[in-house]
């Protein structure tokens, strides 16, 4: 079975045609259930940005049927978030997610459809994303697609039953040190607060759970995402609009699967210094690196917050 799609969306329209018209192309389209989870206007400014998306839904075509999920009154985005899984996980047991904010390449769907299906039974594998981080894979790399930790919610295919066991509001950090050195320093900083202040950071909190359970996540070498989130509108978002020139695979393409899962060093650790430090050339890296922890050192020492 094709696994529906969930889209998240607010106010962006133009971010959100764009993500739908993208979607629309894709190889299985015409097969797949498109779910929209609109959220109601925070404030009287969103309520007419709100009702262009809506009205915007119905014209929708391209894809095997459209449901709009709407809330009549402003939960935000986590509670949306829920409340449309819900809906989706009574009637499948697999699922697409994204945002809004996205641009993918043809080949996202089937890269998608088919990793949910290859690796379905396989207890090691969280999600199949999408989205490559900005980093150059090793030359003698030959497979097309590789594992990791990291989790991106950029696209990204998840099991119903795998997603249902994560615990997104956990209550103290019971992962060892050196483990959580396999983060990178941001996503750290959030799981500290999430587990401090109760926040849910959705995909932070995933890469938790599968280095809690020694479980990876499956990435294409070419990226099938482009993210244009980065340009102030997003949420937890820096201003970085190097994201939305990050080039996708938009040629035809069936990426062979692997069977050995186990996580290349080498590649792990480029997409940690991607995650923290995205579009930044080796030398400038290592100053980022040394810059960075000279502010946690003021941070602890000082109580400073340099960040």
């Amino acid at each position: 079975m094709i696994a529906p799609i969930l889209v998240q969306v607010y106010n962006r329209k133009a971010h959100f045609v764009n993500c739908i018209e993208s979607l629309a192309q894709c190889r299985l389209a015409n097969e797949t259930h498109l779910f929209i989870a609109s959220d109601a206007s925070r404030t009287d400014a969103d309520k007419e940005a709100v009702r262009k998306i809506r009205e915007y839904c119905s014209s929708i075509i391209g894809f095997k049927k459209v449901d709009l999920l709407i809330s009549e009154q402003n939960m935000g985005a986590t509670e949306t978030y829920k409340s449309a899984l819900i809906r989706i996980f009574s009637e499948y047991d697999k699922l697409i997610y994204t945002e809004d904010d996205n641009i993918f390449s043809i080949n996202f769907l089937d890269f998608i459809n088919r990793g949910l299906d290859y690796y379905e039974n396989n207890s090691h594998i969280f999600s199949i994303c999408g989205y490559k981080h900005p980093f150059k894979v090793p030359q003698n790399y030959s497979n097309d697609v590789y594992t990791s930790t990291v989790i991106s919610a950029w696209g990204l295919g998840v099991w119903k039953k795998k997603y249902l066991s994560v615990d997104f509001y956990p209550n103290n950090l019971d992962v060892s040190a050196k483990k959580m050195k396999r983060m990178s320093y941001c996503w750290q900083n959030l799981i500290r607060d999430s587990i401090s202040g109760g926040k849910m950071y959705a995909d932070v909190l995933m890469e938790y759970h599968c280095l809690k359970y020694n479980m990876v996540n499956i990435f294409p070498v070419v990226s099938l995402v482009q993210n244009h989130g980065n340009d102030g509108s997003g949420m937890h978002c820096t201003v970085l609009p190097e994201y939305s020139k990050q080039n996708i695979y938009n040629n035809y393409k069936l990426f062979e699967f692997i069977g050995d899962i186990d996580i290349q060093s080498s590649i792990e650790k480029r997409v940690t210094n991607a995650i923290d430090y995205p579009f930044v050339e080796v030398p400038k890296l290592y100053l980022a690196k040394i810059k960075h922890r000279i502010r946690i050192f003021i941070k602890i020492v000082f109580g400073i917050c340099l960040f």
